[in-house]
């Protein structure tokens, strides 16, 4: 995968940091393979999948020396991906589409929450729809063509690892009795607040997209992506013609691809 520093293994001094495009130097165990991920400011749930990965110890057994580091504005991940200095970032399913529309190389390679991907977009919200991350807007994590292409085993290792964290990590399901008295907390909370607040299940099973139905963690639905990309073309809001099916990839995750 792409060595972000100079000397190919010089990166952030700690598991977790603030930053803001920049990098502080520490050397990585020559037995592990570097990689950065670039995050924008984001509700903890919608990444716990990649904390649970790192606190755990589930990149170092992967061979992997993992950074998450937080940025204080939104657009920063895209950008520290497409100049090289991230080898993955985490971002929208919009932003994506738009960075496509743009001319950038970059592929989603994960969808981290379980909200439908064109939740959010402009059909639905508007000319006023901003890329920023709020309660119920999807979150997927993105890679260059360059590192899909190129670096595929770490890649695989990474999202991997991911996944096993994911669903070790998360608490015991609550049962349908459980299930149905918070719907129903959920259904007065609505009424007091115009049907604006919905409690259906717990934060992290809203949020943590689990191997459900077949399918490995981080799974992505080609008809989600062929919605967004529609949605996004009728409004406008693209220049040009992206192909719903080169924006996004399964081939890494569990059970998927070779």
């Amino acid at each position: 995968m792409t060595r972000i520093a100079p000397t190919g293994l010089v990166l952030l001094g700690i598991a977790f940091t603030v930053g803001c495009g920049t990098k502080s130097d520490v050397t990585t165990p020559s037995t592990l393979t570097p990689v950065t991920v670039s995050m924008p400011p984001i509700l903890a749930q919608k990444t716990r999948c990649l904390t649970a990965a790192q606190t755990t110890g589930a990149f170092t057994k992967a061979g992997l020396y993992v950074n998450l580091t937080a940025e204080p504005i939104q657009a920063v991940p895209i950008q520290m991906l497409t100049s090289g200095r991230a080898d993955l970032a985490v971002t929208t399913p919009d932003e994506l589409v738009r960075s496509r529309d743009g001319g950038s190389p970059l592929i989603s390679v994960a969808q981290l929450t379980r909200i439908q991907l064109q939740h959010g977009s402009e059909k639905s919200a508007g000319p006023k729809t901003s890329t920023a991350q709020t309660l119920g807007s999807p979150t997927i994590l993105v890679a260059t063509r360059d590192t899909v292409t190129g670096h595929g085993s770490t890649l695989r290792r990474f999202l991997q690892a991911v996944g096993r964290s994911c669903t070790n990590a998360l608490p015991p399901k609550p049962s349908a009795a459980e299930l149905k008295k918070l719907k129903a907390k959920g259904a007065k909370a609505a009424k007091r607040h115009k049907g604006k607040v919905v409690i259906a299940e717990p934060a992290i099973f809203v949020y943590a997209n689990t191997a459900r139905n077949g399918h490995p963690w981080g799974w992505q639905s080609p008809a989600e992506w062929d919605a967004l990309v529609r949605n996004l073309a009728k409004a406008g809001k693209l220049r040009g013609a992206v192909a719903p099916d080169t924006v996004f990839t399964n081939e890494f995750l569990a059970g998927e691809g070779s």
